[in-house]
């Protein structure tokens, strides 16, 4: 019981310390990246947290530093999105569907921009007296690879330990007082009155 709650707290612990050291926070996504892969049992005794398999390939870079690049995952056929304009939601990315939206509409298009050819979504300003011309205006960019700075602040360690001591060492001590009282350690359910 201590190690599987253990586990389970930490598993949200993670997700939490990721949304607070998140510029505008992580996303619900992000935060779901940590999961239970081992429950304890009464024959092993081991619990592990591990992050998922795809999404770790999106969160590594995030964290340590590094380059994602067009085929990555969490990355479009395109390559790496990166908004210019428009409106962002509160995690700094284009709400889901956005693009899509935008590309509908008659003045929207992709195109290539830039010496490298570089994929854009593009949208034909509309003339006025202020602009006669009209002209173009980039609402999004598909990189084929982006560099990725480290997530400054991620504190594994710090966060385990913190877990440890709040989880892992109450229900320690639950359990050794269920032994001198009930001569055996009783599940959550009887624990918790339930």
């Amino acid at each position: 019981v201590a190690l599987n709650d253990t586990a389970f707290v930490l598993r949200d612990e993670l997700g939490e310390h990721l949304d607070e050291i998140s510029e505008g926070g992580a996303t619900p996504f992000t935060k779901r990246t940590f999961r239970v892969s081992k429950r304890s049992t009464k024959r092993s005794l081991e619990a592990e947290v591990l992050s998922k398999d795809k999404q770790s390939e999106y969160l590594v870079p995030a964290l340590t530093g590094g380059v994602r690049s067009k085929g990555d995952y969490a990355t479009g056929r395109a390559g790496v999105l990166i908004p210019v304009e428009g409106k962002l939601n509160k995690y700094g990315n284009l709400p889901r569907g956005s693009l899509k939206r935008q590309l509908n509409r008659p003045d929207t298009f992709l195109g290539r921009v830039g010496d490298d050819d570089t994929l854009a979504v593009l949208k034909r300003k509309r003339r006025t007296k202020k602009n006669r011309k009209g002209g173009l205006q980039v609402l999004a960019v598909f990189k084929e690879k982006v560099k990725q700075r480290a997530l400054r602040g991620w504190d594994l360690e710090g966060v385990s330990e913190r877990v440890f001591q709040k989880v892992m060492l109450k229900n320690m001590n639950e359990a050794v007082a269920d032994l001198a009282r009930h001569g055996k350690v009783r599940s959550r359910k009887a624990r918790d009155g339930r």
